[in-house]
């Protein structure tokens, strides 16, 4: 079976920056979504900076995530974390690294029409290597316990700051 992307959607953030972008009634007609995003953050300095998501604007405390990291120079770690509000979405490279260099996500939700609990897995690296940069790679598991079809997700900046100008949202179903 060959799977097809259909381009649903895309958010482009204009010069002010937002802090959070929402993509809202999900058509109900594929079998899975995907987001693929290009970040850059407001956050100064040279790391990175998280964003999460929220499906159906829940944050009652069903979201788990289970997530890998590296970065650069430094030995992988591992982390979880349960009852939370959101799911991991992705990282942003901060404002402080080299100019013009985003992070690329993917945050990929499986059989979300369902009325059963909803898996996510999500994939994060920067555009490049940069000496100046916290070169960081993550891989994440999530778990939403809502059992209503996702009709809508909003991906926020973790730290308060904004995506920076032309980061780039676009939701596929597939």
């Amino acid at each position: 079976m060959t799977n097809t992307l259909t381009k649903i959607q895309t958010i482009t953030v204009g010069s002010t920056g937002v802090s959070s972008i929402t993509f809202t009634s999900i058509p109900q007609t594929f079998n899975d979504i995907v987001i693929l995003s290009s970040t850059r953050s407001t956050q100064s300095g040279t790391g990175t900076d998280y964003s999460f998501a929220r499906i159906n604007g829940d944050s009652s405390g069903l979201y788990s995530d289970t997530w890998l990291r590296n970065i650069s120079g430094s030995p992988s770690t591992f982390g979880s974390g349960t009852g939370g509000t959101y799911l991991i979405s992705g990282y942003s490279v901060n404002s402080g690294a080299t100019a013009n260099v985003y992070s690329n996500n993917s945050l990929y939700i499986p059989n979300y029409t369902s009325s059963s609990y909803k898996s996510s897995f999500t994939a994060s690296s920067p555009e490049q290597y940069v000496a100046n940069f916290d070169s960081t790679n993550y891989i994440v598991a999530g778990l939403y316990r809502g059992t209503s079809p996702v009709t809508s997700l909003s991906i926020t900046n973790g730290s308060g700051n904004n995506f920076s100008q032309y980061s780039e949202f676009t939701l596929y179903g597939i």
